[in-house]
């Protein structure tokens, strides 16, 4: 069974460097580990660059890029993610 939302986070010029994206991650990260999710997963634009880098320096890692969007996991249960990664989400 998977638990999927679609979140969007703060978005353009006036957002960036505020620290709101990592506060919307923070409190989406806690609500995550309440529900007891194995990881967050995010798909982002291939040409987006600053959205990959802000996914990169939470902690998101790449394991799957496919029709110009870059699918990255941050991983909340090494444990229960590993073993769900490779059938739900091949390479």
């Amino acid at each position: 069974m998977g638990h999927h939302r679609h979140l969007h986070g703060p978005r353009g010029a006036g957002a960036r460097g505020r620290g709101l994206g990592r506060l919307l991650f923070a409190a989406t990260e806690t609500e995550a580990r309440r529900a007891g999710l194995p990881a967050i997963d995010a798909t982002i634009g291939a040409s987006n660059a600053l959205g990959l880098g802000y996914y990169e320096k939470l902690g998101f890692e790449t394991y799957r890029d496919f029709e110009g969007a870059i699918c990255k996991r941050y991983v909340l249960d090494p444990i229960t993610s590993r073993a769900g990664s490779r059938a739900d989400h091949p390479r």
